[in-house]
């Protein structure tokens, strides 16, 4: 079934401010991958990694069209309301804010999904609360909506399996015979199976699941009951059940996940097909699974340094296709690494290798760093070249994330100052009344507040006229302070 993707910004703010750093937005939909990213004043979205169109601000609505340039559907804010319609102008779903969660409908008004900021990004569930993706932006774009007829289909009753979406071909799991794409029905010998744990709630189901898989682990010589399905199945119930090889005690190597749509069948008929799968399985014994595990030295590595990862030999579901190859593994939480994890990690390695500098200058002078020009002239607020990045404190002293030392944008070539400046005696002006009395816990920016105030005032009572001055200074790669004045 074809579907439409609809990505926009909260209040539009993301598509018209070209300051904001650009986000991307990855949402997975049982077999279907959804791609966002802001791209200058529009968004570019994907489907399964194909261009599937793009999205403008046309007045107060976001305007989508398809990959051939065709009307394809809008979303307009009603008070706190967006309302989404598809090509035709037929409502098709809304999202409303509740309180810090903005909670999804159909045009029925039944419930289809939230998404919450959390740590920094936008998180995004289902209708039945399981995780589907996120943004990393706190902006909290809308996600991907599909058409009226599909959310409507996502409420009706459905089954729930289990998949290995991965496989370390070097692991026991895989030495025993598991394969990406394999459904695990359960452990050997054990009394309970996918047919015995409800359907319909995919938590509860992989909870049930994650204990007989760890009751597994923890057994040694056990062996788990799989339906391997044939080549291109799909929905209709062809392949084989079979049981693994004994495997030792401990980590198995494979990371399993429980939906209700998956390589093999589709969420529309996920009753019938776990109905035919039960006969199946109920029909005859388990055959043993094949042990053929592919030579790691035929496939190539990934000649990248990523920070922080290493990679495995592994058999990967991709786009509900088995793909074998070496794959980028997080240190820090053992999980598959995206295309947009390793992009990001790059970028911060480079960005966190990049020269840490002190700057300093006049107290309140505001500074600017370009990566394009190495000199300028005048006032580097009206200089297109050049970026503000912040203001130094009443010491003079510049702090950037409340830290003092800033790191160098890549390939920054110039800073560069605008200051309003008085001739006015700054010991003078700390043993102020106003200064001597602030509290020792106040706060660094109403310190600073109070003291440009008392300047303020004494240069109003002696008749002394702020001077603007401005300046740039190259940047130099050994250089580790900088004065700008």
């Amino acid at each position: 079934m074809k579907r439409l993707l609809l990505a926009a910004v909260a209040g539009f703010a993301a598509l018209s401010a070209a300051s904001c750093p650009a986000w991307t937005l990855n949402i997975r939909d049982g077999s279907l991958k959804y791609e966002a990213r802001e791209l200058g004043n529009e968004i570019q979205y994907k489907v399964n990694g194909k261009l599937a169109g793009t999205a403008r601000k046309l007045g107060d609505e976001i305007v989508y069209r398809d990959a051939q340039g065709q009307h394809a559907g809008s979303v307009r804010k009603l008070g706190n309301e967006w309302v989404f319609k598809d090509k035709n102008g037929k409502a098709i779903g809304s999202a409303v804010f509740y309180g810090e969660e903005l909670t999804y409908k159909d045009a029925r008004g039944r419930h289809t999904g939230t998404a919450r900021v959390f740590a920094g990004k936008t998180q995004y569930k289902n209708g039945r609360g399981v995780d589907i993706g996120s943004a990393d932006t706190d902006k909290m774009p809308l996600r991907p909506i599909p058409l009226e007829n599909l959310m409507a289909g996502n409420n009706e009753p459905a089954a729930c399996m289990t998949v290995i979406a991965s496989v370390s071909l070097e692991a026991p799991g895989a030495r025993a015979g598991l394969r990406a794409g394999d459904i695990i029905i359960g452990m050997a010998g054990s009394e309970k199976t996918l047919f015995d744990f409800p359907n319909g709630s995919c938590p509860k189901v992989h909870q049930s699941m994650a204990a007989q898989i760890n009751k597994a682990k923890e057994t040694e010589g056990s062996q788990l009951i799989i339906y391997r399905p044939a080549a291109g199945e799909k929905s209709k119930v062809s392949g084989r059940i079979l049981k693994t090889a004994p495997m030792p005690k401990g980590s198995r190597g494979f990371i399993y996940n429980t939906a209700d749509n998956g390589p093999s069948f589709t969420r529309k008929d996920s009753l019938k097909y776990i109905g035919e799968l039960k006969k199946l399985y109920e029909s005859g014994s388990p055959e043993d699974a094949e042990i053929k595990v592919p030579d790691p030295a035929a496939f190539a590595k990934d000649t990248r340094d990523i920070p922080e990862a290493h990679q495995e030999f592994r058999e990967v579901l991709v786009n509900g296709k088995a793909v074998t190859g070496w794959f980028w593994i997080s240190d820090n939480t053992g999980r598959l690494m995206s295309p947009e994890d390793i992009r990001s990690r790059q970028e911060r390695a480079l960005k966190e290798s990049q020269p840490k500098v002190l700057i300093k200058s006049y107290p309140g002078a505001k500074i600017f760093v370009s990566a394009v020009a190495d000199s300028g002239e005048g006032d580097p607020a009206l200089n297109s070249k050049f970026t503000y990045i912040g203001v130094t404190d009443m010491s003079g002293v510049f702090h950037y994330s409340g830290k003092e030392e800033y790191t160098l944008p890549l390939n920054a070539k110039c800073l560069a100052f605008s200051a309003s400046v008085v001739d006015i005696d700054m010991n003078e002006v700390m043993q102020d009344p106003m200064i001597t009395s602030l509290p020792a816990n106040t706060k660094p920016a109403v310190r600073d507040a109070m003291i440009q105030q008392v300047i303020t005032i004494r240069s109003a009572q002696r008749g002394l006229r702020p001077e603007l001055k401005s300046g740039y200074v190259r940047i130099d790669a050994d250089k580790k302070e900088y004065i700008l004045k």
